[in-house]
């Protein structure tokens, strides 16, 4: 599903979450340019935990998520066994957010 430059916003991918779960057959989500932010993140980080959309890949280039975003997917990526693609360019994380998401991923 690619819903690049759309201008979800948080509230917009709040909703995309709640309408996706477990037993979606949603395999990858491009969400690229939409100012998500760190808000954002928080729903984002919904769809990769135990309990949402069996994603392999994910773009969320270009969102403004920060190391708050960062930290919020990261703490999601611990418990996510399906995703095998994360696009997180452009996203003003510091070397801290960086850290969190590559501690992460070494566990996943």
């Amino acid at each position: 599903l690619c819903l690049t430059s759309t201008q979800l916003g948080s509230s917009g991918v709040a909703l995309l979450a709640d309408a996706l779960g477990p037993g979606s057959p949603l395999q990858e989500l491009v969400l690229q340019d939409n100012g998500l932010g760190s808000a954002g993140a928080k729903h984002v980080a919904a769809l990769l935990g135990n309990g949402g959309a069996p994603l392999r890949s994910l773009n969320v280039w270009h969102n403004g998520l920060g190391d708050e975003g960062a930290t919020v997917i990261a703490q999601a990526l611990r418990e996510n066994v399906t995703l095998e693609v994360l696009k997180l360019g452009f996203n003003d994380l510091s070397d801290d957010g960086a850290d969190k998401l590559a501690e992460a991923l070494e566990t996943n």
